[in-house]
């Protein structure tokens, strides 16, 4: 039986593959997160079926023993804008170091381990619709840590790990209530998008085909479906949830050079699982089914369309 962990398993992607994962008889599955209230209230429904760990990733015993007690380890580890960009030492810190200790531990102990990364396609560092492939050139931004960190460890997972799969994932559309609405991207700009569900899938579903991934690098794309105008997305969100102060909080402060381009080669890994089945309308109904007896917030959220589409 191949034996699985998934570390950030309480995030919006490691949930939805979790819940993938142990449910399966073929694997023994071990989650990881943080000992904090929303990691528990998230994982407690699989502690039945899985190994659930509360824990720090930074944690070095800790890594070492899920390293050399798995055959397949899968990193949904992400420190996210804005909190990735007060400084550069909070992504490197916690991402780099942690993919560092990954590495050293893989090498040492268990060589034939399957790293299976997430990555992102905002590297790419600009919008231009179907230009980029997994061969293009990637630009450091100085201002722009969350990229930085995304960067050096896909050359270090490149360079040093046997077998590993790396997935860059377009933006991500997930439960609105438990993850932030990421206002990073210029309201002009047309992206490329994945929901939570499908995500999850991506990452559950790869393990079936280690052999026909190893050694490759992928962008992620659903399809015309799933391309946007982002203002039209912020509007679609907006109406069905309403604003929050949260969300008001990341646009002010978030850092608007998150890019999701549309990649020439983004659909290539359908060629090997057709892991996306998700619509976006589902994805609608979802928030719509979460914001019922939200009247203020969506009230609000009209004034600040109106503000918004000006």
């Amino acid at each position: 039986m191949k034996k699985i962990v998934v570390l950030g398993a309480a995030g919006a992607v490691g949930f939805e593959a979790a819940k993938l994962l142990v449910n399966s008889d073929e694997y023994e599955v071990t989650l990881l997160d943080l000992n904090n209230k929303r990691s528990k209230k998230r994982l407690k429904k699989f502690e039945k079926k899985a190994n659930v760990i509360y824990g720090d990733i930074m944690d070095k015993s800790l890594l070492e023993k899920l390293v050399t007690t798995n055959d397949v380890i899968i990193y949904l580890v992400s420190i996210m804008p804005p909190f990735s960009n007060i400084n550069t030492g909070i992504s490197d810190a916690i991402e780099f170091e942690s993919i560092k200790e990954i590495e050293k531990d893989i090498n040492k102990y268990r060589p034939e381990c399957h790293l299976i990364y997430c990555s992102d396609t905002t590297i790419y560092k600009s919008n231009e619709a179907n230009k980029f492939t997994v061969r293009s050139k990637v630009e450091i931004d100085d201002e722009y840590y969350y990229n930085n960190t995304k960067i050096k460890c896909e050359k270090l997972i490149k360079s040093k790990i046997k077998n590993y799969t790396i997935f860059r994932l377009p933006f991500v559309l997930s439960s609105v209530k438990n993850e932030p609405f990421m206002f990073n991207v210029n309201k002009k700009d047309t992206i490329s998008c994945i929901t939570d569900c499908d995500a999850g899938r991506l990452f559950a579903n790869s393990v079936e085909h280690l052999k026909e991934i190893n050694n490759k690098m992928y962008n992620i794309d659903c399809g015309e479906s799933f391309h946007f105008l982002f203002k039209d997305l912020v509007r679609d969100v907006i109406r069905r949830y309403g604003i929050s102060k949260r969300m008001l909080v990341y646009k002010m402060f978030i850092y608007k050079k998150y890019y999701s381009p549309i990649c020439k080669d983004g659909e290539e890994y359908s060629k090997i699982d057709d892991f996306s089945f998700d619509k976006y309308d589902n994805y609608l109904a979802r928030i719509s089914y979460i914001s019922k007896k939200r009247f203020i917030k969506r009230f609000f959220g009209k004034i600040y369309l109106f503000l918004f589409n000006r």
